[in-house]
């Protein structure tokens, strides 16, 4: 391959990586807030939904929400790991030191599957809350820690 080509290759890759980052970053924070604002009502309104008729159908829709933001994450750095790739067999083309752009897609690499394990967190905690209705009005509550004596 040409020397101009695979420059304007590692050129659109890098740019890749920044729109990565950035739509990483905003991914991130708004579904964040969202499966926060999603858990929140449903633990307001836990009552309501307990006896709803929609209650199934809105617990497999939860479900399917939840793991699928938690699969866009994992893809995203799959993906990332691939361009990662890429861009050093590219550089090492050119004669470039292959380990050039390491930092930037470390960071990401790292940082993916870090704000990904927020979301693993969402969705156990949708877990707890679903596996709890039915179980009684009360199961949401604090329940004493068998064993802990006095601490309860």
């Amino acid at each position: 391959m040409d020397e101009i080509v695979i420059m304007d290759l590692i050129d659109k890759k890098i740019a890749l990586l920044t729109t990565i980052a950035s739509t990483s970053m905003l991914w991130w924070v708004s579904a964040t807030v969202f499966c926060a604002t999603i858990l929140g009502g449903i633990w307001r309104y836990r009552e309501h939904i307990e006896s709803a008729p929609f209650k199934r159908s809105l617990g497999f829709l939860l479900y399917f929400f939840f793991g699928s933001v938690v699969l866009y994450g994992l893809l995203v750095t799959v993906m990332t790991l691939i361009e990662f790739l890429d861009v050093r067999m590219l550089l090492s083309m050119i004669g470039a030191p292959a380990n050039l752009f390491d930092a930037e897609f470390l960071w990401i690499l790292l940082g993916v599957p870090v704000g990904t394990s927020s979301f693993v967190i969402f969705f156990l905690v949708w877990h707890h809350m679903w596996k709890s209705f039915g179980a009684g009005a009360n199961a949401l509550e604090r329940r004493p820690v068998p064993g802990a004596g006095a601490l309860n």
